[in-house]
């Protein structure tokens, strides 16, 4: 079982040599009144707490310390944008405030574009997140962890989520990763089966539903390898010029599904489904 000891820093490797080394263009760094042999110094990137290579990547810089360990999961649960807040309301808005409301921006990013994770670790003396005199905090040691990470929680709402360790698994699935010889004899999605879907939006949806009907909270089933079924709905149907897009995709168990469709009362629940997709107020719409 791996051990907070195991996962300790060791070294004190400079930002831009993790950076470079995970395929980030660290060109510009070298762009610094001190001379390009100071570019790991330069202000500009080095004091940052979060990176983001778009489409590819999004790393993070994590105090070792707040790293829990439980039943051999390795995992940090954190809010980035609350830290925001907080230092903001307490002078800190210019430089702490500022770098946590960026790692919120690349923690949406993450879950929305489903990227992985790489984590800096860092060790050494951590300042009182919540002391509104708070001083700095001094890194002794700061290292990449070898493997990969993921999100597994996020709240769009509120900005809380848990970072798991390791690379990302299966835990939902809907009616469209169903093997072909499986699909449900009934068709009563033929008028938008032709309809490309998005997968990336699917599975936002089913994330987001976290294994329960966002309908009726009735948890999904389970299918044989573990994971939890749910059905994702179009809200406005794509045949009537509903977006493949997350504002308009929700995760429902199939009961709820039928009735979406087929229902007495559907064109009410079309309107509650909504509400509740568009109720994600931060999504980008």
């Amino acid at each position: 079982m791996t051990t907070l000891e195991e996962l300790r820093p060791r070294k004190k490797r400079t930002t831009m040599s993790v950076l470079d080394e995970l395929g980030f263009d660290v060109s510009d760094w070298a762009n610094y009144k001190r001379g390009s042999s100071w570019a790991a110094a330069n202000p500009k990137y080095c004091y940052e707490w979060g990176f983001l290579n778009p489409g590819k990547l999004a790393v993070l810089n994590l105090w070792i310390q707040n790293t829990d360990i439980s039943d051999g999961r390795v995992s940090q649960p954190n809010n980035f944008r609350e830290d925001a807040r907080f230092w903001k309301a307490n002078g800190r808005g210019a430089d702490w405030g500022k770098r946590a409301a960026k790692l919120d921006e690349i923690m949406r990013h993450a879950v929305e574009e489903q990227l992985p994770l790489r984590v800096i670790f860092l060790d050494g003396t951590m300042r009182d997140a919540q002391a509104a005199n708070a001083t700095t905090s001094k890194v002794t040691a700061r290292d990449l962890d070898p493997e990969v990470w993921h999100v597994a929680s996020y709240d769009f709402a509120t900005g809380q989520h848990t970072v798991v360790r390791g690379d990302i698994e299966e835990e939902y699935m809907d009616q469209f990763d169903l093997p072909s010889n499986s699909n449900p004899p009934d068709k009563y999605e033929t008028t938008s089966s032709t309809f490309k879907r998005d997968r990336a939006v699917r599975k936002l949806a089913l994330k987001l539903a976290r294994g329960k009907c966002r309908k009726c909270g009735m948890p999904g089933f389970k299918m044989p390898d573990g994971r939890r079924y749910l059905e994702t709905h179009h809200i406005v149907p794509l045949s009537e010029g509903g977006i493949d897009h997350i504002t308009n995709v929700i995760a429902i168990c199939p009961n709820d599904h039928r009735e979406a469709h087929f229902g007495l009362e559907s064109d009410a629940m079309r309107v509650e489904l909504l509400r509740i997709v568009r109720a994600d107020s931060t999504l980008d719409s």
